[in-house]
C-alpha cells in the first residue's frame, strides 16, 4: 500500500518459489506480481519475452508537431479536425483547450524518412520549424496549413516506433504487460493511450475473478496457478483486437504518406472509397468500443 518515487528499474527475476525480485539501484523488492506499464523502452517485456537488448522497430515515419496559441484557423472550425494531403506529406490541424482556459492550435506533419532513428529524434523547436516549413511548402500545402505552421513557437519531431505484436505472450509466471510495453503502436488512429487503460481494466476485473486480495500467499503453487490463469484470460481477451488496431493504425500511417503522383491516386482513392462508403467510420468507431 505504498508509492515509491525516484526507484529506477534495473532487473526482474521470477524466483522458483513464484515470488519475483525487482532490483532498484539501491535496494531489491520482492512482489507476488509484478505489472510492466514501462512503456515502449520497457526493461520487464525483456524478461517476459527473453528479448535481449531488443529495441522498439523503426516505421519509416516521423512526425513533427509544432503548437501555437489559437488564431490562425479559420473561424468556427475550432470543434473540428482538418486533414490535409500534400506530395508525400500529411499534415492534421487541430484546436484544443490548455493550461488558464486558453486556446492552442496544434499542427501535426507526418513523413517518410527511412534514416533510423530514436522515438524523441529532435527537440530543437528552430531547427524542426525550419525543417517542417520547408517540408509542408515543397509539399504544395495550402496557405492556412502554412502560416498555422509559420505561428507555431513550440516544435519537436518524433520517430514512430512500434512494437510487433505477432504471436508474443503478454505474461510470463507472475509478471504482465500492459500498454506500450506490450504493444506500442503507430499513433493514426489516436489508440495508444486508450488501449493502455483497456489492459488496466481487463487485468484488474480478471485478478478480481480469481480474488487476488485473498490469495493464500503460503500456498506458493496454487496461487502461482491461478495468477497465471488470470494472466492468460487476461491476453486472450485482449490481443486480438489491440492486433487488430495496430495493424489499422501502421497501414493508414503508410497509405497517408504515399509518395509520387501514383501514391496520390492510390491515397486519395482510398479515402473518397473508405470515406464514401463507411468503412472508414467504423474502423474508428471499432477504436472507440472498450473490449476488456
Amino acid at each position: 500500500d505504498s508509492l515509491f518515487l525516484g526507484k529506477e528499474l534495473e532487473d526482474v527475476k521470477q524466483t522458483s518459489h513464484g515470488k519475483v525480485i525487482c532490483r532498484f539501484g539501491d535496494s531489491e523488492e520482492d512482489f507476488d506480481l509484478v505489472i510492466g506499464a514501462d512503456g515502449i523502452g520497457s526493461l520487464v517485456r525483456g524478461m517476459v519475452l527473453q528479448e535481449v537488448d531488443k529495441k522498439p522497430r523503426y516505421t519509416g515515419l516521423r512526425i513533427q508537431y509544432g503548437v501555437r496559441e489559437a488564431g490562425a484557423r479559420p473561424t468556427g472550425c475550432e470543434e473540428e479536425v482538418h486533414q490535409w494531403f500534400g506530395e508525400g506529406v500529411y499534415a492534421l490541424t487541430a484546436t484544443y483547450g490548455g493550461l488558464d482556459g486558453k486556446q492552442f492550435e496544434m499542427l501535426a506533419v507526418v513523413f517518410r524518412d527511412d534514416s533510423p532513428v530514436a522515438e524523441n529524434a529532435n527537440w530543437n523547436p528552430a531547427e524542426v520549424k525550419d525543417s517542417c516549413l520547408e517540408r509542408l511548402q515543397a509539399a504544395g500545402h495550402v496557405e492556412e496549413v502554412l502560416e498555422l505552421a509559420k505561428g507555431c513557437k513550440r516544435y519537436f519531431e518524433l520517430g514512430v516506433c512500434e512494437r510487433p505484436l505477432g504471436f508474443n505472450r503478454w505474461h510470463r509466471g507472475r509478471v504482465v504487460l500492459v500498454g506500450d510495453s506490450a504493444h506500442a503502436m503507430p499513433p493514426f488512429l489516436g489508440q495508444g493511450a486508450n488501449q493502455g487503460i483497456q489492459d488496466a481494466v481487463c487485468l484488474a476485473g480478471q485478478l478480481r475473478k480469481i480474488g487476488l486480495a485473498s490469495l493464500d500467499t503460503s500456498d506458493s503453487a496454487k496461487m502461482s496457478s491461478a495468477i497465471e490463469s488470470a494472466l492468460a484470460a487476461y491476453t486472450a481477451k485482449r490481443l486480438p483486437p489491440v492486433a487488430l488496431l495496430g495493424l489499422e493504425s501502421g497501414f493508414l500511417g503508410q497509405v497517408e504518406t504515399l509518395p509520387g503522383p501514383g501514391g496520390a491516386l492510390v491515397r486519395d482513392n482510398f479515402f473518397r472509397l473508405t470515406g464514401g462508403s463507411g468503412v472508414a467510420g467504423l474502423v474508428f468507431l471499432n477504436g472507440a468500443i472498450a473490449r476488456v
